[in-house]
């Protein structure tokens, strides 16, 4: 039965070729475009550790004061260093890691020095967030404490390095001191990258070393933070790193993993705790704010989805609305010219039923051929996004966000023939419920 639908559509597209590829070219347009949207917000929009988004948390801690030039709301996207450090100390029984940025000097023997990107870390953070291992494994919390000068490289860094050879144990120069290398990560590389939300989709990190060994050496970001320095600190080399350190700035990430609810709440109770003995202190003299947010709270607070993705994607959805009805009319005139030929198969005994089906065959048949048009087209723009976004962005983030992967292009099929299903619904009943003898009795 399927076969012979088939046929009568092939039959019937053929004798109106202007009107098919009209209609196949509006599908496929809606389509491709909807397509391209909706990939690079599917991966944008993801959740990036699923299996754990609801037990990690990121605690931030903000003292509204009058004097304080932030606009009303306003709360900072990550802790002071003391805060950070104290907070940690003060629940030890969880899994818990402080992170800051850095930017080291990598010195290979006999190669040319490179600069590296990085993250300071506890020991803590490669369970917490399930980093996988290709060799070796973290350092110990003893390393930790002890400030040792232990490296985790990148798998991309790794081969960089040690091309042809085992990386394990052995020493590379970082920030100008000699570090051993204890594991080299696998593929890893969550988008967005919710640990470092406003780098969310930039090139994944080159190494990572412990906290306390980053702060022994003074490696910091790199960047110039004189401006939340006081007046007094700061002024030389000298005694810039301690000032950074003990100062008001908000420049240390910290994230601890609460797996149940009592947990979180918990933690919050210690948070206000922590507030109200700091206030004894002399600190925080407005009025605290306390924000503990896991990771999808954290992504939708930072805006992660930028407005232009979103809005992308709205005119995308609206441009397949306005394929989907201009598909419709274009059915409906094509059906128009044959209302002979479908009531001749009325008196010959074809149901209301078979009509809408043979339609229907017609419909899907143009929507999988707009559906092809339509990955097509999505290819080619994502190919231009990905070209435009190759100066900001790593190879392995690229390829996420510009990929449509086997679902993408099944959904563009099924996009495809449901939209010309929807498109030739209505002309589909209109047709079929023509009495045939009005027409016959035209010939």
């Amino acid at each position: 039965m399927l076969g012979y639908y088939l046929q009568l559509a092939l039959r019937s597209l053929r004798q109106n070729v202007a009107l098919t590829l009209l209609t196949v070219i509006l599908v496929g347009a809606g389509v491709g475009c909807f397509t391209f949207a909706f990939t690079t917000l599917r991966v944008m929009s993801s959740d990036p550790i699923p299996q754990k988004s609801s037990a990690l948390f990121a605690p931030r801690i903000y003292s509204v004061r009058p004097d304080k030039p932030n606009p009303p709301g306003w709360l900072p996207d990550s802790l002071v260093y003391r805060d950070a450090m104290e907070l940690m100390h003060g629940q030890p029984g969880i899994r818990q890691s402080a992170i800051f940025s850095m930017q080291v000097e990598i010195a290979p023997k006999d190669h040319p020095h490179f600069t590296a990107a990085g993250k300071a870390v506890n020991a803590d953070f490669f369970p917490m967030f399930e980093v996988p291992f290709h060799a070796g494994s973290a350092w110990t919390r003893a390393e930790d404490k002890s400030a040792a000068n232990v490296v985790v490289l990148s798998a991309g860094l790794a081969n960089r390095l040690f091309p042809e050879g085992n990386p394990m144990d052995k020493d590379i120069l970082v920030h100008g001191h000699a570090f051993r290398i204890v594991g080299v990560l696998g593929a890893w590389n969550p988008l967005p990258r919710f640990y470092d939300v406003w780098q969310a989709f930039s090139a994944p990190e080159d190494l990572y070393i412990p906290l306390s060994t980053a702060r022994a050496n003074e490696i910091d970001d790199g960047e110039d933070s004189s401006g939340c320095l006081s007046p007094t600190l700061g002024t030389t080399k000298a005694n810039h790193y301690s000032a950074l350190l003990n100062s008001d700035c908000f420049h240390t990430v910290l994230w601890v993993e609460l797996p149940t609810k009592s947990a979180a709440a918990d933690y919050r109770s210690f948070l206000l705790t922590y507030i109200r003995q700091q206030q004894h202190l002399g600190r925080f003299l407005g009025t605290p704010r306390i924000v503990l947010q896991n990771v999808r709270e954290l992504l939708v607070w930072a805006h992660v989805v930028p407005n232009e993705a979103l809005l992308r994607t709205y005119l995308a959805i609206g441009f397949l609305f306005i394929c989907l009805v201009n598909a419709a009319g274009l059915i409906l005139a094509q059906l128009s010219r044959r209302p002979t030929e479908l009531s001749v198969r009325r008196a010959m005994g074809a149901s209301r039923l078979s009509i809408c089906w043979q339609i229907l065959t017609e419909s899907v048949l143009i929507g999988c051929l707009g559906g092809l048009l339509g990955v097509g087209l999505a290819a080619v723009a994502l190919a231009l996004e990905r070209s435009a976004l190759s100066r900001s962005a790593g190879d392995a983030v690229l390829s996420r966000l510009t990929h449509m992967d086997s679902g993408v292009v099944l959904a563009a099929f099924a996009a495809g023939a449901a939209t010309a299903i929807i498109a030739a619904l209505f002309p589909a009943w209109q047709v079929s419920k023509i009495p045939p003898a009005r027409h016959l009795k035209l010939q």
